[in-house]
């Protein structure tokens, strides 16, 4: 028996204080850089996309594209699942 799939592996970047857009309150967050890889065994073999980033408030949870943070593309693309509408 194989056991195959895939998943997102974030991955810690760095930690700070933000003006949350979600909770309007100045709180701090930490910043993740996620990539989808496909799993052999659990273990990640293949990278199915390239690294996007979050930031993760720690006041209401909320996991918000850094592109929308700091206005502007300041690290990688942001993963299509996590655009605003069109």
């Amino acid at each position: 028996m194989l056991i195959f799939g895939w998943g997102n592996r974030p991955k810690f970047v760095a930690s700070g204080s933000f003006p949350c857009p979600v909770c309007k309150t100045n709180t701090n967050y930490i910043h993740l850089r996620h990539r989808r890889w496909i799993t052999f065994f659990f273990i990640p073999v293949i990278p199915l996309s390239k690294p996007f980033d979050t930031v993760a408030c720690q006041k209401c949870q909320s996991s918000i594209p850094i592109v929308a943070v700091h206005g502007d593309p300041v690290s990688n693309a942001v993963a299509p699942d996590c655009r605003g509408p069109h």
